[in-house]
């Protein structure tokens, strides 16, 4: 008798943890990724969206100054020329 109570609990906790893994767990995981996410990025996306009043203009980025390489600092130019084989060296 006690051989069946070990094989009918052993079937109830397999079934309890089939149930888990496959239903509650990915949700848990699910929850857990998102409240992790918003930790690391904040809100960054709800707070910039606000309504505007009709005509009114915002800038949200101006670029910089772009960094131009000057082309006399890096090295001198060299020409080269082409050589054609002459077929009688040979």
């Amino acid at each position: 008798m006690g051989f069946l109570y070990f094989i009918i609990i052993l079937l109830s906790l397999y079934l309890l943890f089939r149930i888990f893994f496959r239903y509650l767990f990915p949700f848990l995981l699910a929850r857990y990724i998102k409240k992790k996410q918003e930790k690391i990025f904040g809100n960054v996306g709800k707070n910039n969206e606000r309504i505007k009043d009709e005509g009114e203009v915002s800038i949200d980025y101006a670029p910089g100054k772009s960094k131009r390489i000057e082309l006399d600092d890096i090295g001198e130019y060299t020409d080269f020329e082409d050589v054609e084989d002459d077929p009688s060296n040979n």
